[in-house]
């Protein structure tokens, strides 16, 4: 998991247990100003190398295409929390 956003941190989690996502990203703008995420997700790291994966944004409970994980706007000092579904 890797931003090439301006003070953004990315971090993921994934639980031994089945839940009802498989991963979960954490993603955080700790500047003052919006910027975007720019997102690149390493499907290989992940074991999900050749699938196709669904993203959730759990704070509003809505699907998210591949397309808007990586163009991911955040406020300052806000974060997101993405599921990757299993």
């Amino acid at each position: 998991m890797q931003t090439n956003g301006k003070k953004i941190l990315v971090s993921y989690y994934q639980w031994a247990k089945p839940r009802t996502v498989k991963y979960l990203i954490v993603v955080a703008n700790i500047g003052r100003e919006t910027s975007e995420a720019k997102l690149k997700i390493d499907k290989a790291a992940l074991g999900l190398e050749g699938r196709t994966i669904q993203f959730k944004d759990l704070w509003n409970d809505k699907k998210l295409t591949a397309d808007e994980v990586k163009s991911l706007s955040l406020k300052g000092n806000h974060l997101a929390l993405i599921g990757i579904l299993p």
